[in-house]
Protein backbone atom coordinates (compact mmCIF):
# COMPACT_ATOMS: atom_id res chain seq x y z
CA UNK A 1 0.00 0.00 0.00
CA UNK A 2 2.85 2.44 0.62
CA UNK A 3 3.95 2.21 -2.66
CA UNK A 4 0.55 3.37 -4.36
CA UNK A 5 -0.16 5.98 -1.70
CA UNK A 6 3.85 7.07 -3.05
CA UNK A 7 2.08 6.82 -6.58
CA UNK A 8 -1.11 8.48 -5.71
CA UNK A 9 0.98 11.60 -4.90
CA UNK A 10 2.64 11.67 -7.98
CA UNK A 11 -0.38 12.51 -9.59
CA UNK A 12 -2.18 15.99 -10.96
CA UNK A 13 -4.82 16.82 -8.96
CA UNK A 14 -8.00 16.00 -11.39
CA UNK A 15 -6.51 12.60 -10.95
CA UNK A 16 -6.35 12.53 -7.19
CA UNK A 17 -9.96 14.30 -7.23
CA UNK A 18 -11.02 11.02 -9.66
CA UNK A 19 -9.49 8.48 -6.74
CA UNK A 20 -11.30 10.66 -3.99
CA UNK A 21 -14.40 10.31 -6.02
CA UNK A 22 -13.97 6.69 -6.67
CA UNK A 23 -13.53 5.90 -2.82
CA UNK A 24 -16.50 7.35 -2.01
CA UNK A 25 -18.00 5.01 -4.06
CA UNK A 26 -16.70 1.78 -3.45
CA UNK A 27 -18.65 -1.45 -1.61
CA UNK A 28 -16.67 -1.60 1.68
CA UNK A 29 -17.88 -4.77 2.60
CA UNK A 30 -15.32 -6.43 -0.18
CA UNK A 31 -12.60 -5.42 1.89
CA UNK A 32 -9.49 -3.47 2.34
CA UNK A 33 -7.35 -6.23 0.51
CA UNK A 34 -9.62 -5.79 -2.56
CA UNK A 35 -9.85 -2.24 -3.18
CA UNK A 36 -5.93 -1.95 -2.61
CA UNK A 37 -5.36 -4.39 -4.96
CA UNK A 38 -8.14 -2.87 -7.44
CA UNK A 39 -6.82 0.73 -6.63
CA UNK A 40 -2.82 -0.66 -7.64
CA UNK A 41 -4.24 -2.15 -10.91
CA UNK A 42 -6.34 1.01 -12.18
CA UNK A 43 -3.21 3.03 -11.41
CA UNK A 44 -0.91 0.74 -12.81
CA UNK A 45 -2.56 0.30 -15.94
CA UNK A 46 -3.29 3.98 -16.26
CA UNK A 47 0.60 4.79 -16.02
CA UNK A 48 1.51 2.51 -18.70
CA UNK A 49 -1.08 3.45 -20.76
CA UNK A 50 -1.16 7.56 -20.48
CA UNK A 51 2.29 8.17 -19.54
CA UNK A 52 4.51 10.74 -22.04
CA UNK A 53 7.87 9.13 -21.40
CA UNK A 54 10.33 8.47 -19.26
CA UNK A 55 10.42 12.11 -17.82
CA UNK A 56 6.54 12.05 -17.38
CA UNK A 57 5.40 12.09 -13.57
CA UNK A 58 2.79 9.65 -14.39
CA UNK A 59 6.03 7.00 -15.46
CA UNK A 60 7.77 7.73 -12.35
CA UNK A 61 4.12 6.85 -10.44
CA UNK A 62 4.31 3.50 -12.73
CA UNK A 63 7.74 2.35 -11.76
CA UNK A 64 6.97 3.02 -7.50
CA UNK A 65 4.14 0.83 -7.63
CA UNK A 66 4.40 -2.84 -6.60
CA UNK A 67 1.72 -4.05 -8.40
CA UNK A 68 3.00 -6.47 -11.09
CA UNK A 69 0.09 -7.61 -13.55
CA UNK A 70 0.00 -11.77 -14.55
CA UNK A 71 0.95 -12.80 -17.78
CA UNK A 72 -2.31 -13.21 -19.32
CA UNK A 73 -3.88 -9.49 -18.32
CA UNK A 74 -3.63 -7.07 -21.05
CA UNK A 75 -5.10 -3.76 -19.50
CA UNK A 76 -7.53 -3.37 -15.82
CA UNK A 77 -10.33 -5.83 -15.27
CA UNK A 78 -13.49 -5.00 -17.36
CA UNK A 79 -15.13 -1.61 -17.61
CA UNK A 80 -17.79 -2.44 -14.56
CA UNK A 81 -15.10 -3.81 -11.80
CA UNK A 82 -14.01 -1.09 -8.86
CA UNK A 83 -10.34 -1.43 -11.24
CA UNK A 84 -12.18 -0.18 -14.32
CA UNK A 85 -13.93 2.07 -13.67
CA UNK A 86 -11.52 3.73 -11.49
CA UNK A 87 -9.39 3.18 -14.55
CA UNK A 88 -11.97 5.67 -17.00
CA UNK A 89 -12.39 7.89 -14.37
CA UNK A 90 -8.55 8.61 -14.44
CA UNK A 91 -8.51 8.49 -18.32
CA UNK A 92 -11.51 11.26 -18.10
CA UNK A 93 -9.86 13.41 -15.54
CA UNK A 94 -5.80 13.12 -17.71
CA UNK A 95 -8.46 14.17 -20.79
CA UNK A 96 -10.26 16.72 -19.21
CA UNK A 97 -6.69 18.57 -18.10
CA UNK A 98 -8.41 19.93 -15.10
Amino acid sequence: MNSTLRAIGMLDRAERDAIRAWMRTVDLCEGREAIEVSLASALYWFAADRHAGQWDGLYAAGCVLEYQPGPSERGPDPWWSDAGLLYAALCEARMSGA
